[in-house]
């Protein structure tokens, strides 16, 4: 009896193409030879479920979780930014981003647990079908609750899918706690409890989590910093030996590292300049505070106190430039710290930030218009953010450098440059303990040389 080898060849197309290339002739070969051992001329039922199974979760691997990640994120990103910039856009149109980002987080953690074994594929699939079916449910949940709402507001019967609401939140419920309990006892698998009490635990732990996770997946930018955290796993090395690749090591810390006597006068010259600067800082961030609070009564350019406020804020962002550029010759000065262009850049963007944040408040901040300085600063701000990140975090580059977009871009869009008014009123604080720390008598220890430097000298 001949097998019919194109009946199994079309059991490869439920993998992808890359490991078609990779293990597709491996896996038809062992198919044909179980087949001609067996003497059939198809595939059995099992092993067309196997090949479903297992193909489509194959497509759930690293590189859709960084993908799925990086759409969550952008659609987070999206909904705030047009929240901000159209007034008038519909809620619709928000509760469709924000499902979207929620829905591609979960399936890129998914996909991430799986790709590092945490889960099996039938598990995988299962998991994803309940946690996009939950995820749903909790959408229309919102918008029943809101329909029916404004429904019983107006004194209208509350009817159709406004009538709904309780039956889609228990069905969210129950989807979310299959989900998440499937996840659970995947990550469980791995310790010492026996199957009764580690289903019974990851069923409880659902249960209970489901409202949680949903209510955080659908908050704003929670489902964007839940696929931040789940891109930087999916890239991680696999391999238990694997370590981060080190901060770079700049020529003049190496310098300093092996000779650090002979730039004891260079460090003792930028902490002095950085006094200076701090002390600057203070002294104008003392007279913003005074002014935004008591620049209507003394001054002739402040009509009111809203005007003084606005005026005493400049003040504010102005002396908070002395301030960031003393904080960056500090770090200069320290040996171990990373090269001067990761700290001078990300600094210069902040001050770029607070440039946007003062021609905003000259221009549109007291008829709380959004002009082209504020999402100058906005950007500004996210991207400084991002730079400083980077170079920070003890991770591989990859996931260093996705973290630091990730989190640059969520912070520019989800208005977290705001904060930065409110900490300006610290500045004169913040300027008194950089001065403080950076007396000329004060003597940051050098380091010693390594071990790697020491067995190079040698």
């Amino acid at each position: 009896m001949s097998v019919n080898e194109r009946s199994f060849q079309r059991l490869l197309r439920w993998y992808p193409r890359r490991w078609r290339r990779d293990h597709g002739r491996i896996l038809l070969s062992t198919l044909l030879d179980a087949a001609e051992h067996d003497g059939r001329e198809t595939p059995t039922g099992a092993e067309r479920i196997a090949a479903a199974v297992h193909g489509t979760a194959a497509r759930l691997g690293r590189r859709f979780a960084v993908v799925a990640s990086a759409i969550a994120v952008l659609c987070a990103v999206a909904g705030g930014v047009l929240w901000v910039l159209a007034s008038g856009i519909t809620g619709w149109t928000l509760t469709a981003l924000t499902g979207v980002s929620a829905v591609s987080a979960a399936l890129a953690l998914l996909a991430a647990l799986r790709t590092r074994g945490l889960i099996g594929d039938g598990c995988t699939l299962i998991a994803a079908v309940a946690g996009v079916v939950a995820l749903v449910l909790n959408s229309l949940t919102a918008v029943s609750w809101i329909l029916g709402f404004d429904e019983a507001d107006a004194g209208i019967p509350v009817t159709g899918i406004a009538a709904l609401w309780l039956p889609l939140a228990i069905g969210a419920w129950i989807a979310g706690a299959i989900a998440i309990g499937i996840i659970v006892d995947g990550v469980f698998r791995g310790t010492r409890l026996q199957p009764v009490p580690r289903i019974a635990l990851s069923a409880l732990v659902g249960v209970i989590s489901a409202p949680l996770s949903g209510l955080t997946l659908f908050a704003p930018y929670g489902s964007a910093i839940a696929a931040m955290g789940v891109s930087v796993i999916a890239v991680l090395p696999q391999k238990r030996g694997a370590t981060a690749i080190p901060a770079p090591r700049p020529v003049e810390r190496q310098v300093m590292e092996r000779s650090p006597g002979s730039h004891a006068g260079t460090r003792r010259r930028l902490l002095s300049t950085a006094c200076l600067l701090a002390w600057i800082a203070t002294a104008a961030g003392i007279l913003g505070v005074v002014y935004a609070f008591t620049g209507s009564q003394w001054s002739a350019g402040a009509t009111d106190t809203t005007v003084a406020m606005g005026q005493g804020m400049t003040i504010l962002f102005l002396s908070a430039v002395p301030l960031i550029a003393a904080i960056g010759l500090v770090l200069t000065a320290r040996p171990r710290h990373v090269g001067r262009l990761h700290i001078w850049g990300p600094l210069t963007l902040f001050v770029a930030a607070l440039g946007g944040l003062f021609f905003w408040y000259i221009d549109g901040a007291s008829s709380g218009d959004v002009t082209p300085a504020f999402f100058v600063g906005t950007a500004a701000f996210g991207a400084g953010i991002g730079w400083w990140i980077i170079p920070r975090v003890r991770l591989p580059r990859t996931s260093a450098r996705m973290l630091g977009a990730f989190a640059g871009l969520i912070v520019a869009a989800s208005g977290l440059l705001f904060a930065v008014i409110m900490l300006s009123f610290a500045v004169p604080i913040l300027a008194f303990i950089v001065a403080i720390r950076s007396l000329p008598g004060r003597a940051i220890p050098a380091a010693p040389p390594s071990v790697t430097d020491a067995t190079a000298d040698a």
